[in-house]
C-alpha cells in the first residue's frame, strides 16, 4: 500500500499574501474615487491633499507589486475572479493544488476598512 501524498495548504503568511492581493486594489480605487471628489472641495492647500493621496496610492501600488511577486515566487497565483451577487469569490492555484474561495461584500468592505486604516496612519 502507498502513502498518499498529504494536501498542502497554505501558510498563514501565505493568506496573507492572498488576502492583500484582493484587498489592496480595492484600497487602490477608493483612493483613486477619494482623490477625484477631492477635486471638488476647497481646501486652504488642495495641492498638499493631493499630494498626500499620491504618496498613499504610490505606497499601495508597490506593496501590491510585491505581494504578486511574492505569490509568484511560492508557485500561487489566482486564475479566476468574479463579482456575484453576494460577494467575490476567486479560484487559485498553489502547489498544484486548485483551491475556491469566497468573500462576502460586507467582510471584504470591512477588509478594505481595516486595510486603510494602516496606510493613513
Amino acid at each position: 500500500m502507498t502513502k498518499s501524498k498529504p494536501i498542502v495548504r497554505p501558510s498563514k503568511e501565505e493568506y496573507k499574501l492572498l488576502h492583500d492581493y484582493i484587498v489592496l486594489p480595492y484600497v487602490l480605487a477608493v483612493l483613486e474615487r477619494d482623490k477625484k471628489h477631492l477635486q471638488g472641495v476647497s481646501f486652504k492647500f488642495p495641492h498638499l491633499y493631493e499630494y498626500w493621496l499620491n504618496q498613499k496610492m504610490e505606497t499601495v501600488t508597490k506593496d501590491l507589486a510585491n505581494t504578486r511577486r511574492a505569490m509568484r515566487r511560492i508557485g500561487m497565483y489566482v486564475y479566476q475572479e468574479d463579482q456575484t451577487d453576494k460577494g467575490l469569490e476567486l479560484k487559485y492555484k498553489y502547489h498544484k493544488y486548485h483551491y475556491n474561495m469566497g468573500w462576502l461584500y460586507s467582510i471584504l468592505r470591512a477588509n478594505v476598512e481595516k486595510k486603510m486604516k494602516e496606510y493613513l496612519v
